[in-house]
């Protein structure tokens, strides 16, 4: 699975893209939000790993203007209402990481599972008020 790293220091963001390919994940990288934000233009990535505290276009505000991009304070609070959904407190611990990044691809694997479930309810649904349909107008 495919994580999109942002940092705007250089030996951080290094680290964490080593981190992430020792974790198993295919790490891209972008130096500040805007360069994110085209890199996610690109590529939907489903994971973001992200430095709070980026000049300019920092966490929160990349977290604001992607939940802008799609239908759906520096504190823990207002990041995750800004989106973020898992904040953390610490610089890079990569078997935290690893761990928090399984969780998260997780939750995309199961809102990918539920939408899947979603559709083929939707269609059984649709093909019982189908029949029901042809019974009364018999």
């Amino acid at each position: 699975m495919q994580v999109l790293a942002v940092k705007d220091d250089f030996t951080a963001l290094g680290i964490h893209n080593w981190a992430l390919a020792r974790l198993g994940y295919q790490a891209l990288i972008a130096n500040d939000g805007e360069a994110a934000l085209k890199v996610l233009a690109m590529d939907p990535i489903r994971l973001l790993v992200s430095d709070g505290f980026m000049p300019s276009l920092n966490e929160i505000k990349l977290c604001r203007r992607l939940n802008a991009r799609t239908p759906r304070e520096e504190n823990q609070c207002a990041q995750m209402e800004a989106g973020v959904d898992d904040p953390l407190r610490s610089a890079i611990q990569p078997e935290e990481t690893g761990m928090r990044l399984r969780l998260a691809q997780r939750m995309v694997n199961l809102t990918a599972q539920g939408r899947q479930w979603y559709a083929k309810v939707a269609r059984a649904v649709e093909s019982v008020l189908t029949a029901f349909q042809g019974v009364a107008n018999v």
